[in-house]
């Protein structure tokens, strides 16, 4: 999530750097094979995983069984999201009470939640907040169509009792241009704090109509899950009327072992979860491989029609097979027959079926070239 920075040889900047690592895939209709490998033989970097980011508000099966997953996301957003060491978000229960604790640490790092809200000129927003702990600032800032800020920055500075809870509100009205508000509980740069907060809202009043809240707390305190995703196994997301099946084919770590994908939450102040492989813990030289199985699905929102759709993905047949360098996969029962066996040191397909041999590029679906 980009907490993990390291300082970038020549910028002296902060950044979460990547492998680029080496994808090769084949696709036909709502299907795909992919194959991701890096290698890692840099001093400074200290481990490698394989990972894909998932909504958390979805429906999760794997194979037959749903998945009692816990994907309680706040709309409420990290801004900034929390570095490690230096700042930090939580959510608890205290008390029978939830709350939700920002700390920052740091002269150099701000951090902080917001919703962004639809908004019109004349509306008049409040945001209120019950707190304790350490100095926050209360914003309302007006954004055009652009995204840009309308005017100057609307904020209102507090400093809470450090024991005992108060309740804050700031007031704002929406001038013209405006087509969003930003309302943000936010600890700036050059600011410290340890704040604990029970209860953050927005409400709104147009210029004709009756008032209403339109964003409220609704942080629920995390319970982690660490679920394993056996290779061979499909894993099947619901998200409204999409759906995803995901087959790990294998994963093989920097020293060539196989390891195992696993479904983790780790804090919904993301609004995300992930399915990663964890190739390397320590500075291993070695390359990671990471071999998967891909279907996409529309107009699933009916359970009848997502659970024929697990019937179709738990149906297709898939293989992988890795002599050294080559690695090969294939899917069959699906709308045609997809496969390759791809060259890892040379990096370059050995075959391919399923895609016509001249059509290699950055994005190609159903055989045409889509990069520019």
């Amino acid at each position: 999530y980009g907490r993990d920075r390291i300082v970038e040889a020549g910028s002296g900047h902060p950044k979460s750097l990547h492998l680029r690592p080496t994808i090769a895939s084949v696709q036909a209709g709502t299907q795909a094979l992919l194959l991701g490998a890096a290698r890692n033989a840099r001093a400074e970097d200290n481990s490698m995983s394989s990972t894909l980011i998932l909504p958390a508000d979805a429906e999760f099966w794997l194979g037959g069984r749903k998945l009692e997953i816990f994907n309680a996301a706040s709309r409420w957003r990290a801004d900034p999201v929390a570095e490690r060491d230096r700042t930090a978000i939580d959510i608890v229960a205290d008390g029978g009470r939830t709350e939700l604790r920002i700390v920052d640490h740091s002269n150099a790092a701000g951090i902080g939640v917001m919703r962004l809200l639809p908004a019109a000129p004349g509306d008049r927003f409040v945001i209120s907040a019950e707190l304790a702990g350490g100095p926050v600032a209360l914003y309302l800032n007006f954004l055009d169509a652009g995204g840009r800020v309308i005017g100057a920055e609307n904020i209102r500075g507090v400093r809470p009792d450090t024991a005992r809870f108060s309740r804050f509100d700031f007031a704002a009205t929406a001038p013209d241009g405006t087509v969003q508000v930003k309302a943000w509980l936010y600890s700036a740069i050059a600011n410290r704090t340890e704040l604990r907060v029970r209860d953050l809202a927005v409400d709104r009043t147009p210029e004709s109509g009756a008032a209403g809240r339109v964003a409220e707390f609704d942080f629920a305190p995390h319970r982690a899950d660490d679920i394993a995703v056996p290779t061979g196994s499909t894993l099947t997301v619901r998200r409204e009327g999409a759906a995803l099946a995901i087959r790990p084919l294998g994963v093989w770590g920097a020293d060539a072992t196989p390891v195992a994908f696993r479904l983790i939450n780790d804090g919904l102040i993301f609004g995300a979860v992930r399915l990663t492989a964890i190739q390397a813990e320590t500075r291993v030289a070695g390359q990671g491989v990471a071999a998967l199985w891909l279907m996409g699905g529309e107009d699933v929102a009916s359970d009848a029609a997502f659970a024929a759709f697990r019937t179709t993905a738990n149906a297709v047949q898939t293989r992988v097979t890795r002599d050294g360098e080559h690695v090969g996969l294939e899917a069959s029962g699906g709308q045609a027959p997809l496969g390759f066996v791809y060259d890892l040191a040379r990096n370059s397909y050995v075959s391919r079926t399923g895609v016509p041999e001249q059509l290699d590029g950055a994005i190609v679906i159903d055989g045409k070239k889509l990069e520019r």
